[in-house]
Order: C-alpha cells, then sequence, then structure tokens
C-alpha cells in the first residue's frame, strides 16, 4: 500500500517527468530505506555506521541536484 501512496504523491509533488527520469523503483526504494533510518540518523551516532541510510539520502540529493541543474547524471 505504501509503494501505491509513494508513486501517487511524489508523482503529483515532483512530477512524472522526474520520477520517470530518475526511476520510481530506485526513488522508491531511496525514499524508504532514508524513512526507516531517519530517526537514527538523528541520534549522536556517526553517520559513517549507517551505510544504509547515507546510499538512500545520497541518492536522493543527487536526483534533486540532478533536476535543479538541468542536468541528468
Amino acid at each position: 500500500m505504501k509503494q501505491l501512496l509513494f508513486d501517487c504523491v511524489a508523482a503529483q509533488i515532483f512530477g512524472a517527468a522526474f520520477v520517470a527520469a530518475h526511476g520510481r523503483a530506485k526513488l522508491r526504494r531511496a525514499f524508504f530505506e532514508f524513512e526507516e533510518d531517519f530517526e537514527l540518523a538523528a541520534s549522536p551516532l556517526p553517520h559513517f555506521f549507517q551505510p544504509r541510510f547515507c546510499a538512500a539520502r545520497r541518492t536522493l540529493l543527487e536526483a534533486f541536484r540532478c533536476t535543479l541543474s538541468l542536468r541528468c547524471c
């Protein structure tokens, strides 16, 4: 259910072109990994010990950077 919700909301907020350009499955996977580990990332535990969170954050930020600079990576 949350996958369907993500697909609808992501397309409405960021646009279908953004989702298509960066891959729906890739964005969905990165978003859910980011969300699952977000509270732990806010703790004093160094991000070095949270590679899954860091990888998800990097994926999402790269998609946004790529779109904002109008160049695809």
